[in-house]
């Protein structure tokens, strides 16, 4: 007579069953956290480059529009970009950019080597002589990840690249 064979995992099966579903887990969620740092910062990098095309468009509508772009590490709630007082005109209907794209604990670096600009009327950027086309960084704070922003002052043109060394590359995009 044979004996009744017992069905089902013994101990050892599911402890390493559930091993390897937590360690499957945790590289997902580590995985997960830096998409989300990586994807704040391009938010936030297109946030700022609308501001700034809205700031040029009222510049094109009569008066030059000035704008300064905070620096430093920028916290929830906090203002990125904002109008230099005394604009009139369209200039002054445009509201100052405050950061909401990101949650406590998280900032927002800005580094730029000239922190106001001022849009003409014909949309291109008022510079004093010789000086060259600007670029904004962002990086979020902790993590790291960085995208920039390219402003050719000449044709008041922006977009949204990634910085290779301390150059903006847009021909990739952001």
């Amino acid at each position: 007579m044979k004996g009744h064979q017992r069905t089902g995992f013994t101990l050892t099966e599911l402890l390493i069953t559930v091993a390897i579903l937590g360690i499957a887990t945790s590289i997902g969620i580590s995985s997960y956290g830096r998409t989300w740092e990586r994807e704040r910062v391009l938010a936030t990098s297109n946030e700022l480059l609308g501001w700034l095309e809205s700031a040029r468009r009222s510049a094109i509508g009569g008066t030059s529009c000035s704008v300064t772009i905070s620096t430093g590490d920028i916290a929830i709630q906090s203002i990125i970009a904002s109008m230099a007082t005394g604009s009139s005109g369209l200039c002054a209907s445009v509201q100052p950019l405050i950061l909401t794209g990101i949650t406590q604990g998280y900032s927002i670096n800005v580094s730029t080597a000239t922190a106001s600009m001022t849009f003409t009327s014909r949309g291109t950027i008022s510079t004093p002589s010789g000086a060259g086309n600007r670029s904004i960084i962002l990086t979020i704070n902790p993590g790291g990840y960085t995208r920039c922003i390219a402003i050719n002052n000449l044709l008041g043109n922006m977009a949204i690249g990634i910085t290779s060394g301390t150059t903006c590359n847009t021909e990739r995009g952001g």
